[in-house]
């Protein structure tokens, strides 16, 4: 039986049930017509379309602390009440903007895992997205690989490739595609594999993304130290990930573990095993046979 890590829950049962399965959920009209208004005015006096290329505009680094700040305020309190409508209890990170500009060269966001932000042997984080815009296809759909976050579940540094960029093409296959409208959000464990295609519209791509905790969760900052090849994990608060300062972070906070940083070595076999021993939790409900070379799903 897998362990239950401690994390916020949802209100709804079925909700609880697929987040638990699947590493993500969606909640449809989570906001309505007029907070996404209120939340595209903050965009709209904030955003500044940038003079170089860049595959996303994040306001939690594209801005100066006292901005990123004072935008992380204002979308909070037009989130709290709609997240209180679907999580029993929980804790917020910080909230930002996450934008697509309007550039049409732009490129996909290859599918990853977020960097860990908690003890992950005892806690889950999760991420908040909301897209303020219709997510279209020329706007580059969101897409998720179902239950990925119980297979790669090594922690991350910040700062730190993703170690299974050899796999993409693999990955690739078990991508689900999300339609979500102006309003809808996602909500995901930061160790579910997730993606984006790029954002051919011609118009900025906003969303709006918040981390999200059980409280008593306490949050880390994970530092890789590249001449030992080792992880150092400090504990820290919520405002040092707006402060932008992700420099050796030895004697200012207090060290929580220590390990050497060796990702495991993992293959295409032991993503379609992975498949294998969950297949009637997935096969029908994605259809992966109609995506999925026969040989990595030789036992289909």
């Amino acid at each position: 039986m897998d362990k239950k890590l401690i994390r916020i829950r949802f209100k709804d049962a079925v909700k609880e049930q697929q987040f638990e399965q699947d590493g993500y959920i969606v909640l449809k009209d989570f906001a309505d017509a007029e907070t996404v208004a209120k939340m595209l005015s903050i965009f709209h006096a904030h955003y500044e379309p940038p003079a170089e290329k860049m595959v996303c505009w994040n306001s939690a680094v594209n801005v100066d602390d006292t901005e990123k700040k004072h935008i992380s305020s204002e979308l909070l309190a037009l989130l709290t009440p709609c997240l209180q409508r679907h999580i029993i209890a929980y804790r917020e990170h910080f909230a930002y903007f996450l934008t697509k500009p309007a550039e049409k060269t732009a490129t996909n966001l290859a599918i990853h895992r977020d960097a860990s932000a908690v003890d992950e042997s005892e806690h889950e984080y999760l991420i908040f997205w909301m897209p303020l815009v219709d997510i279209t296809s020329d706007r580059g759909y969101l897409y998720f690989m179902p239950g990925s976050n119980k297979l790669f579940d090594y922690q991350l540094p910040i700062g730190v490739d993703w170690p299974y960029k050899y796999l993409n093409d693999d990955l690739q296959k078990y991508a689900v595609n999300l339609n979500l409208k102006a309003g809808d959000a996602a909500i995901f464990s930061g160790k579910t594999l997730h993606g984006s295609f790029a954002n051919q519209s011609g118009e900025a791509r906003p969303v709006v993304c918040c981390g999200l905790v059980n409280p008593a969760t306490e949050l880390l900052y994970y530092y890789y130290d590249r001449d030992r090849n080792n992880v150092d994990a400090y504990g820290v608060m919520p405002e040092f990930f707006l402060q932008g300062d992700f420099s050796d972070p030895a004697d200012k906070y207090p060290l929580k573990m220590s390990f050497p940083y060796q990702p495991p070595r993992l293959t295409p076999r032991d993503v379609s095993d992975f498949y294998k021993k969950n297949w009637s939790l997935y096969k029908d409900k994605y259809g992966f046979l109609d995506r999925i070379k026969k040989k990595y799903l030789s036992f289909v």
